[in-house]
C-alpha cells in the first residue's frame, strides 16, 4: 500500500524539476538582461551628470578667474598658463565626477572641450562644428580644436564625452558593445 501513495509524490517532483530545467534560462536571460540595461542607463546618467559639472567648472573659472580655464581674450594676447586647453582641471572635473564608470583612462573614454564664438554660432558661420552632436570632436582632421571662441563673457564651453560600453555579461547575453555619450553647452556670464 505504501508504494501506491509515494507514485504521485514522485511524480510531482520530477515534474516540478523539468518545469524548473525549462523555465530557467528564460528567467537567467530576462534577469541579466535588466541588470545590463540598468548599468548602461546608470553610465548614460553619470555622465551626463559629470559632463555638466565639467562644463560648469569651464564657465565658473573663465578669464577673470584666479586659474582661468580656455582661450584668453582677446585671442593671441597673452597665454593662459593654468589651463589653455581644459586638459588640466576641465577634464579631470568630467573623469572624477563620472563615479562608477569603468576605465576613464582608457581609450573607450574620450572627453573634449571646446569655446565657441556664441555670435558664430546664431549666424551659422561658427567653427566649431554641430552644436549639438560631438562628431570628431578634436580628431586629426579638425582645424580648431579648441573652437572659435574664448572664456570671456557671452562665450559658450561645451564639452562632449564619449564613453565605449561594454557588457558584463558578454560571454552570456548577445549585446554589442555601443558608445555611451554626454554633451552640455554653457555660456560664460562673468
Amino acid at each position: 500500500m505504501a508504494s501506491r501513495t509515494m507514485a504521485p509524490k514522485r511524480r510531482a517532483r520530477g515534474q516540478a524539476v523539468t518545469e524548473f530545467a525549462l523555465i530557467a534560462p528564460v528567467f537567467l536571460f530576462v534577469l541579466l538582461s535588466l541588470i545590463e540595461l540598468g548599468r548602461a542607463v546608470y553610465y548614460t546618467q553619470i555622465l551626463d551628470s559629470a559632463v555638466r559639472d565639467a562644463t560648469r567648472y569651464a564657465i565658473v573659472h573663465g578669464f577673470e578667474s584666479a586659474c582661468p580655464s580656455g582661450p584668453l581674450p582677446p585671442k593671441g594676447a597673452k597665454p593662459n598658463t593654468c589651463d589653455p586647453t581644459g586638459s588640466v582641471h576641465v577634464i579631470p572635473t568630467l573623469k572624477q565626477r563620472a563615479v562608477g564608470v569603468v576605465n576613464t583612462s582608457g581609450a573607450g573614454f574620450v572627453a573634449h572641450a571646446k569655446w565657441c564664438d556664441t555670435t558664430a554660432l546664431e549666424a551659422g558661420t561658427s567653427m566649431c562644428g554641430d552644436a549639438l552632436a560631438c562628431g570628431d570632436w578634436a580628431g586629426a582632421g579638425d582645424p580648431y580644436p579648441l573652437g572659435d571662441g574664448d572664456n570671456g563673457r557671452s562665450q559658450m564651453v561645451s564639452v562632449c564625452v564619449s564613453y565605449s560600453y561594454e557588457s558584463l555579461f558578454k560571454s552570456f547575453l548577445p549585446i554589442p558593445d555601443f558608445t555611451v555619450s554626454g554633451r552640455s553647452n554653457l555660456v560664460v556670464n562673468h
